[in-house]
């Protein structure tokens, strides 16, 4: 792919919108995107040393605020410099979903501050436009050869990370880091070295499988399956990569035959980690009282909604009290709760325009950019059990496949070495 791949979806999508830049632009522009990159970097430090679900709260912090969130947050605030000097040109079909999205968490936030809800839960539910808005204008100011270049520490990073909690003796591994991982997976396996992407994409199903949660299996795995169907598929390897790919995989499967005598109880096991303990049953049920008191306050509010950062009573039958809480564990209620049903079509209208580019341009999107959307679609369907809008892993995440959608940089050839 040339140049040509800077482009916002290239032919279907507009012209190219990484227009050259005046000179004085272009260290403005560095400047965000690296706050953004070590954000992102960060943000798997983040996911490995916190792993476990509920973590969020934590993370890796200075100053008591997140690094991710500083970083970002100086990000954008290059970038705004950078527009505001006119030196950056954002394409009308990113600028327009962004400002829209934009006008709905100033609404919220302008509901939010006049019901008098806690100004810290309302900076906490701006993690989303915050990471997006970073992340995509950033990378709208480097070459798409830095974006790539910098993007293979991903690899390593994720799979040590994953690793470390595979060997962890934890019988309940974070959604957030086998989310991270499968998705960081799919995306190497379409664009990196076969030899290169299969380690991390063989840890990360084993820890999908035997991570525990639920929602990360059932919408992290059909994407990563995908991407190895397609790598494996649209793919040419090299005598090297073969060979590498096969000796891995006779490996993982010697270790297997190891313990088949044990894979019917490890099945089991894993089953009722999974689906059927205590806690995951409690779980469900929790969900649909936060949804039935979820439902009940979006009647009363329909118009513009509670704002950000409100906040109702839930009784927590596991430990007999009751807790405020600011989820529904379902993105399709939290909208609603927070926005109201104005600021709720609003978001919607900016999903549609995005489904309609996509399928617009479907006979030309690449690899890399198909996985993304498959990606971004487990998520999407991962946010109806739970509330991935205030996950700020899973967020930061969502923005830097956003970014890949955006500004897609496959590798010459897609050959393996």
């Amino acid at each position: 792919m040339t140049s040509a791949a800077t482009g916002f979806l290239d032919a279907d999508f507009g012209p190219e919108v990484l227009a050259p830049s005046p000179p004085s632009s272009r260290k403005s522009g560095s400047i965000a995107y690296y706050l953004a990159f070590t954000a992102l970097v960060v943000n798997i430090l983040d996911a490995w040393l916190f792993p476990r679900a509920g973590a969020d709260s934590g993370g890796i912090k200075v100053g008591g605020l997140r690094v991710t969130d500083e970083l970002s947050v100086l990000s954008l605030v290059a970038s705004f410099a950078v527009l505001l000097a006119s030196r950056l040109r954002v394409p009308a079909k990113l600028a327009i979903p962004l400002g829209l999205s934009l006008w709905v968490w100033l609404q919220g936030l302008a509901v939010g501050f006049a019901q008098g809800n806690s100004g810290r839960m309302i900076f906490g539910e701006c993690h989303a436009i915050i990471y997006v808005a970073a992340v995509c204008l950033a990378w709208l100011q480097a070459p798409p050869e830095l974006i790539r270049k910098h993007e293979a520490v991903f690899i390593p990073l994720m799979f040590m990370a994953t690793v470390t909690l595979l060997t962890s003796s934890s019988t309940e591994k974070g959604g957030d880091l086998s989310t991270i991982a499968a998705g960081v997976a799919a995306i190497a396996l379409v664009r990196s070295r076969f030899w290169v992407s299969l380690p991390l994409a063989t840890a990360a199903f084993l820890l999908l499988v035997t991570g525990g949660q639920r929602a990360a299996l059932l919408f992290s795995l059909p994407p990563l399956a995908v991407a190895v169907v397609v790598a494996i598929t649209r793919r040419r390897p090299t005598r090297v990569g073969l060979l590498t790919a096969s000796a891995f995989v006779a490996v993982v499967a010697g270790l297997l035959a190891l313990y088949a005598a044990n894979l019917q109880s490890f099945l089991t096991r894993v089953s009722l980690n999974t689906f059927d303990r205590v806690g995951k049953l409690q779980s469900a049920d929790s969900r649909r009282e936060q949804w039935s008191i979820a439902t009940r306050h979006i009647r009363q509010s329909p118009g513009f909604g509670e704002g950000l950062g409100f906040q109702y009573k839930l009784y927590d039958p596991s430990t007999a009290t009751s807790a405020l809480t600011d989820i529904t564990h379902n993105i399709f209620l939290d909208l609603p709760l927070r926005f109201g049903l104005v600021g709720s079509s609003v978001l919607g209208v900016v999903l549609a325009m995005g489904i309609v580019q996509i399928w617009a341009a479907r006979r030309k999107l690449d690899a890399t950019r198909v996985i993304a959307v498959l990606v971004l679609a487990g998520l999407l369907a991962k946010g109806t059990v739970e509330s991935v809008l205030d996950k700020p892993r899973l967020m930061l995440f969502a923005a830097w496949l956003l970014a890949t959608l955006l500004v897609a940089t496959p590798r010459q050839g897609g050959h393996d070495e």
